[in-house]
């Protein structure tokens, strides 16, 4: 992965700028005045200001790719395996597309997920295996 030159820093990523999203909030029951930052990316999440959660991120990832190239790599390629890892699972388990949106989707997909690895090891389990058992080689 080259670094580049064509990306930007997007202003609404700045932790300012998810403060003031999260402070518009206080109309919402889960508002609360005194909390960490995390649960302000959380708050705006469940109201669909995903955009903004999404750029703090991805400005943080450009300033650190920036800042040290081959050390960003080398966790990228660590992410990069496992991102692949769960691609193969979720081909095999053959869960497909949700209808939804923001964290309802995710919620349902990881959900589906974990359900499917817990069947796995319960039927081989129940069949006397007891090593690898959320291994989904060979289950077709």
């Amino acid at each position: 992965m080259q670094y580049n030159c064509n990306w930007k820093i997007r202003k609404d990523g700045f932790s300012e700028e998810i403060k003031k999203q999260y402070m518009k909030l206080w109309m919402e029951p889960f508002w609360k005045p005194k909390v960490s930052f995390e649960y302000m990316k959380y708050a705006l999440m469940l109201v669909d200001k995903a955009k903004n959660v999404g750029a703090y991120h991805r400005n943080r990832t450009i300033a650190e790719y920036a800042e040290c190239p081959d050390g960003y790599l080398e966790a990228y390629y660590l992410r990069n395996r496992i991102e692949g890892n769960h691609g193969t699972e979720k081909r095999q388990t053959e869960i497909k597309n949700f209808n939804g949106k923001g964290i309802d989707k995710f919620t349902a997909h990881v959900g589906l997920h974990v359900i499917t690895l817990q069947a796995v090891a319960l039927c081989r389990l129940q069949n006397g295996v007891s090593e690898g058992l959320i291994n989904l080689g060979g289950i077709t």
